[in-house]
Formats: C-alpha cells, structure tokens, sequence
C-alpha cells in the first residue's frame, strides 16, 4: 500500500526544482540582530540561512531570546495577536516540551523551535497541514490519515479544511497530541531520502503549494470524480 512518506517524497523530487520560484515569503529589510544580508539569495535560500543566522545568535546570546522569538513570530510571521507571556513560555520550555505539545499555539511555537534548532525542527501551519491532506487525497493513498487543521486567514485553505470535515468524518486522523512529533518524524525522513542535512526544503515546498493542492482536490470534488 503506498503511504503517505512515499507520496510525499515523490512529490517532494518532482517539486524541488520550482522551489525558488514558488516559495515566496517576504524578509523584513532590518533584521536587528546582527548583519544579514539577503543578496541575492532566492526567498527560499534567504530564509533558510536567516533561521541559521538567528540560531546562532539564539546560541551565543540567551539574554535575546526573547526578542528573538518575537520578532521571528510577530514580524517575520506575521502573528501579532500573541501575549508577551505566551511568547515567553513557549521560550522557556525545552525543545522537547515544546515539540510534544497539543497543536494550541503550534503556528507560533513551531517558529520558534525553528530558529532554535533549524536542522530539526520545521514550521507547522494551516498550509501545511492543509497540503499533507489534500496530498492525499488527490493521490494513491486509499486510506489517508489527516494531519489536524489549524486556523487560517486564507479564505481557499480554510474553506478546504471544513470541506474535509464533512466530507471525510471517519477518516482516520492523527491525534493533536502527537500530530507534531509525527510531522516532524515524517518531514524529516523525507529530507533524508533526499540527501538534505534539515527539513527546510520539504517543509517550503509543502507551505508553496497548499493552495495549487488544494484547488486540485476542490475540482475532482467539483468534477464527482474519484479520489
């Protein structure tokens, strides 16, 4: 039976070569803890060494951690709503507290367990989520196990999410409890078939192309056609 790490390393070889035009997420022109510099970089190789960059400095100067974290999730990422003592939680607790987490907040605290460990460690999101469902469902799997839904701004991934939840109610669904650890597990055996050293990659290509997944599955929906 094919499964979904094999589904989605397929996806994942036939895809890579579009990462650098496909994956766009704007870096703030000051990054204000130390000097990165863009270049020329593609968005995708920009972000990817920006995490690095603030690894670093994460490791070399605990007494930023806090600003770290909040600018990589309020600036960076765009998720302003949080309190000052949420962020600094999430900053106290360990890699592995964090990680086994319930998915409340996972948007925020995947950020910023990725700029603590980038070569482990990827972002969760309602896009991603949203393409390792919709993945399997436009693809071989007959008996998909869906990854839990977190909210969105985006009218298209969260339209798909409720779909999916009247149209799939005794599908199989990875508990909320441990739906980040086998995420990380499953992103992260991806990368290795392919030869990476972290899970940026897998991750970028999955956050890229939710919504050209997601509309593939709404017209074989549209179209009555099977999965």
């Amino acid at each position: 039976m094919v499964n979904l790490e094999t589904v989605l390393a397929n996806y994942f070889v036939a895809n890579r070569p579009t990462l650098d035009d496909v994956y766009r997420w704007n870096i703030p022109d000051d990054v204000p803890f130390g000097s990165f510099n863009r270049g020329t970089d593609s968005s995708a190789q920009a972000n990817a060494r920006l995490k690095r960059f603030l690894a670093e400095v994460w490791k070399k100067e605990p007494a930023q951690r806090m600003d770290i974290a909040t600018w990589y999730v309020s600036v960076w990422g765009g998720i302003r709503a949080n309190k000052i003592g949420t962020i600094e939680r999430y900053v106290c607790l360990s890699e592995e507290q964090l990680a086994a987490s319930d998915l409340q907040g996972v948007a925020t605290w995947s950020k910023i367990l990725t700029v603590r460990n980038p070569n482990y460690y990827p972002i969760y999101d309602a896009r991603v989520a949203a393409s390792l469902n919709a993945l399997q469902l436009v693809s071989a799997i007959k008996e998909p196990i869906l990854f839990p839904q977190v909210p969105s701004r985006n009218s298209k991934i969260a339209h798909f999410h409720k779909l999916i939840s009247r149209r799939f109610p005794e599908a199989i669904r990875v508990p909320r409890s441990r739906a980040y650890e086998d995420y990380v597990s499953l992103v992260g055996a991806v990368a290795r078939k392919s030869g990476l050293a972290s899970p940026d990659e897998v991750e970028m290509i999955l956050f890229a192309n939710a919504e050209k997944l997601v509309i593939k599955f709404l017209n074989l929906e549209t179209n009555d056609e099977p999965l």
